[in-house]
Order: C-alpha cells, then structure tokens, then sequence
C-alpha cells in the first residue's frame, strides 16, 4: 500500500464509486429498458466516444477481440443485466460478481496451466461457500434465478479476465471500445429476436432510465475503466485488486439509499464470507509465479 499516494487513493474512491454505482444505475435502466436495449444504448454511446481513440486491429487481433466480445458481452454483461432486471437485489447482485476472481483462477489453471497455491483453494472453498448462504437467505428467496444469473456473469468474468491476459499487446481503450463496436451487431439481433423495438422504448422510457442508461456508458464504462487501466499501469496488480472488494459495500449502501433495499444479517454474513474468499485470492500469487521469484510455496 506504500506505493499509493493521496492522489491515487483519490483516483480509486472514484473509480470504485463509479462502479459501485454503476450496479443501481443498470438497474433503473432496464426497469423501463429490455436488456437488449440498454445494452445496445450502451455499446452505441461507448463505441462512438471511442472510435476517434482507437487503432484498427491486424486480423489476429480482431480475431481475439471477437472473442472477448462474445464472452464480455453476450456473457457477462447480458447475464449482468438480466438479472438486475429480474431482482431488485442490487447489493445481491453486486456481491455474487465478486466471485470473477475465483472463477478466473479455476480458468487459468485450466486453460493456462497456473496451479493455485493452498491460499488461494482455501479462498476458492470460502468464496463458493457464501453462494450457499446467499442462495438460501429468506430475503432473496423469490430472486433465486436472479443469483444463479449472476452467477453465470460471474463466471463469464472470470474467462474474460484469463482471456485478457490471453491478449498480449491490446490496451484497456481498444478493448473497451472494439467490444462496444462488435457488440453492437450482437444486441441488434438480440432486440431482433424479442421483437422489441428500441427506438420506441427510449421514447417511453423515464428520464431516470436514460439518465442511469447515459451513466452506465459513460462514467460506469469509460471514466470507470479507463481510470482503472491508468492506475494499473502505475501499480501492481496484487496492490490494486483487492481495492475492489470494496465495490459491493459501496453498492449495498448505494442501493438502499436510492432503492430503499432491506439489508438483513443474513446477507452480511455470506457477503463477508465471499468477499473474504475474494481476498484471499487476490492476495495470493499462483503458484507458478512464486517459484518463478524463487519463493517457497504457501
């Protein structure tokens, strides 16, 4: 932490309000907005702010950024709003995509070959144990496809963060805007097959909904990760990521403060047991690595 200096704190206060906000602004968006809509509203805004910014990619790049479209867009995110859409469970929500990092251990061990070390399966165990607690909380019981949703966004996370990594040589701006661009055709069809029509619903929505929809590009999106991908260029990754286990405490005040969302002891408790599983992990090295700096395995 000695690293980070007043200013850089003050940085990440803003990118993880940013953020944390970013989960209750999609939900007031897709209240009056279909999914696809919203998402296609999204990718719009963010891939015409971006395209003066962007370098256009050799056919091997284009290839991986086809790839990180499918899994970011049609993944994470549809999953992502698709179920703060089936729930007002925003602090629910925000905690279960917490469990990204677990699921890009597991992807990186499979697909990379990274072994985890003990600290790291010890967080795996206890992140994944807060599932059970949170699935079965009184409270969110009729938001139970709702968990399992985000779940899933979770999980898409989790392969689009290995994938990143994957993706040697292709900034934060490229890939933001690029997924924006290519995801654009994607939700189009989506609206498509759900015989919605876009243009009518902004026309009918309420000036909430295309505030938060505005908000979700734009602060959510751009200021939010482009801040993120400036810090990480001056910081370590294992300083920084952890910062983020901070987003869905952040949410969950937010989230009953604009929605009036009931907070139970209950969803304390298996929150701080996936969020302790979160630090864990993102504290610990993969194995792989520590043998590498000639380090004894934990």
């Amino acid at each position: 932490m000695s690293s980070l200096r007043l200013g850089d704190f003050a940085v990440l206060i803003v990118i993880l309000f940013s953020w944390a906000c970013n989960f209750v602004a999609i939900r007031f968006s897709v209240t009056d907005l279909s999914v696809t809509t919203t998402l296609l509203g999204r990718f719009c805004l963010v891939g015409i702010l971006l395209s003066p910014f962007l370098k256009w990619p050799d056919w091997q790049t284009f290839r991986q950024l086809c790839l990180l479209t499918l899994v970011l867009v049609a993944g994470h995110f549809g999953f992502l709003f698709w179920a703060l859409q089936e729930t007002s469970s925003v602090a629910g929500i925000a905690v279960f995509v917490q469990l990204g990092p677990a699921f890009s251990v597991l992807m990186a061990w499979l697909l990379l070959g990274e072994i985890p070390g003990i600290r790291r399966i010890i967080g795996l165990g206890v992140g994944f144990s807060g599932i059970i607690i949170l699935y079965y909380d009184p409270g969110l019981l009729s938001s139970q496809f709702a968990l399992l949703l985000a779940v899933l966004c979770a999980f898409f996370l989790g392969c689009y963060n290995v994938l990143v990594k994957w993706c040697q040589g292709v900034n934060a701006v490229n890939i933001i805007g690029w997924t924006s661009i290519l995801g654009i055709p994607i939700m189009a069809l989506g609206t498509m097959l759900e015989g919605a029509s876009p243009v009518t619903e902004v026309q009918n929505a309420s000036l909430t909904a295309l505030i938060a929809l505005c908000y979700t590009a734009l602060i959510g999106s751009i200021l939010g990760h482009g801040l993120w991908a400036w810090m990480l260029q001056k910081h370590p990754v294992s300083v920084l990521a952890p910062l983020t286990l901070a987003v869905p405490i952040i949410t969950t005040l937010a989230s009953a403060f604009a929605t009036g969302e009931a907070i139970t002891l209950r969803f304390v408790l298996a929150s701080a047991v996936v969020l302790a599983g979160g630090w864990f992990i993102l504290r610990s090295p993969p194995v792989l690595e520590r043998m590498k700096d000639g380090e004894d395995r934990v």
